[in-house]
């Protein structure tokens, strides 16, 4: 008989705890409800599943506007990326003009070496924009070519695209 009454007293003990740890957990997702009902507008006398649908829209809503807020805005990508683009130009002998963007992780020494091999090139630089952001960086260049139709090779190949040896962009 000892046994069964302490095997009750285990379950009763056993019962508390758990209805203690669910009215914790109910008191816990509430307080998140409500920090939700008092960071989106017109929610405040919403039931829970309405409140959840109003929030993902309104989620829904400020992600578009921060996509057409940073819409022309310059910033690192996640992933490392090399893109030329041969802009206007280079027929009949006229200047050709070049856009060049690199993104890559912050490391020292990328500037200068970059730098290093755009001089190689023998194009002017008429505009660089540089951003950076957590670690990450890209460089929009915008080049000119002097004027002839000949010229380097290096930057023959980079207008077609080709980054010149020197420059390797590493993960």
């Amino acid at each position: 008989m000892e046994r069964k009454v302490v095997s009750a007293e285990r379950s009763i003990a056993a019962l508390k705890n758990h209805s203690e740890a669910e009215k914790k957990r109910r008191a816990r997702i509430n307080a998140h409800l409500d920090t939700l009902r008092s960071l989106v507008p017109g929610t405040s006398k919403m039931d829970k599943a309405s409140l959840l649908a109003e929030v993902i829209t309104h989620l829904k809503e400020l992600k578009i506007q921060a996509t057409e807020a940073s819409e022309g805005l310059l910033m690192p990508l996640d992933i490392d990326e090399l893109r030329v683009e041969q802009q206007e130009g280079g027929l009949h002998g006229g200047p050709c003009v070049i856009t060049a963007s690199i993104c890559c992780d912050c490391k020292p020494g990328v500037l200068s070496d970059l730098r290093q091999e755009l001089d190689a090139l023998h194009l002017i630089i008429m505009r660089a924009e540089i951003a950076t952001l957590e670690g990450r960086m890209r460089n929009v260049f915008v080049m000119s070519s002097c004027g002839g139709g000949g010229g380097d090779t290096k930057a023959h190949q980079f207008r077609g695209g080709r980054h010149p040896p020197g420059l390797e962009i590493h993960t």
